[in-house]
């Protein structure tokens, strides 16, 4: 909303909180498998820990829990989980013979 509805510049941290907190709700989606786990991350949460090992659980949760921390941001974000999504991305172009 920052870029299509600009509002004054104190909102636009604010703002982008939310993007990212939602940004982590709709990952969490994913994720879980489920549109509810929007509306429940808690409980979804606990899910996608024992569902995906490493730091994908506690990567969306830092992302969901943001409660007005003005410290988190995407660049962490990615941090987090830059090992899993190394491995996947390794896992994928390895080349299977048919």
């Amino acid at each position: 909303m920052d870029v299509i509805a600009p509002l004054s510049d104190q909102r636009i941290p604010q703002e982008q909180l939310r993007d990212l907190e939602n940004f982590g709700r709709y990952m969490l989606c994913i994720a879980a498998n489920s549109q509810e786990a929007f509306h429940d991350p808690g409980r979804w949460l606990e899910t996608v820990k024992r569902r995906y090992p490493g730091n994908l659980g506690p990567a969306l949760a830092y992302l969901i829990n943001l409660e007005g921390d003005a410290s988190h941001n995407i660049n962490d974000f990615l941090a987090n989980i830059s090992d899993v999504l190394v491995t996947y991305i390794d896992a994928s172009l390895q080349y299977i013979p048919v």
